[in-house]
């Protein structure tokens, strides 16, 4: 069986072969604990790199947060599960039924159903003549009723007469 070296395996083993590797029995005693874990740390985290170099690109990794990898169509398509368990035969599959029912209920964190823009636009104050008019959301500006503007025009006057005495 003839062995396939790709550009790939060859910088692998040429990365390990410049690594200098400490003996094993070295690396078990108590004094190295912390050098041998960072080894297997080291070791796993480029065996991850190596292995998920082809799936996830350099803009996955950068913006990890805006991208959802699914192993499986199925939730894409929203099938139900393969076994099912019909007049509580199988109290597991039921209860299994019910927890996958009631986390596609629950409303992803992430999902927003006012986009920023539209939701700073509403709760933005219109400025109007140079000031600030305030106003509240869902509920109208108040009006001045009859009754108001006449006791306002009442308290003027009244005022206007205790400045001439």
């Amino acid at each position: 069986m003839a062995s396939i070296v790709t550009d790939e395996t060859a910088r692998s083993q040429s990365d390990m072969a410049q690594k200098k590797m400490l003996s094993k029995n070295l690396l078990q005693m108590k004094f190295m604990k912390r050098t041998r874990e960072k080894q297997i740390e080291a070791d796993e985290q480029d065996e991850r790199h190596r292995l998920f170099q082809g799936v996830v690109s350099d803009a996955m990794r950068i913006q990890g947060d805006r991208f959802i990898l699914e192993p499986s169509y199925a939730s894409l398509f929203r099938l139900s599960p393969g076994r099912m368990a019909f007049k509580d035969m199988n109290p597991e599959l039921s209860a299994e039924l019910a927890s996958q029912v009631q986390s596609e209920d629950t409303p992803d964190p992430n999902e927003t159903e006012v986009d920023d823009e539209t939701m700073a636009s509403q709760l933005a104050p219109p400025i109007v003549g140079g000031k600030r008019n305030f106003r509240y959301v869902g509920q109208p500006p108040p009006t001045p009723t009859p009754t108001d503007s006449k006791s306002r025009e009442h308290n003027s006057q009244r005022s206007r007469k205790r400045e001439r005495k």
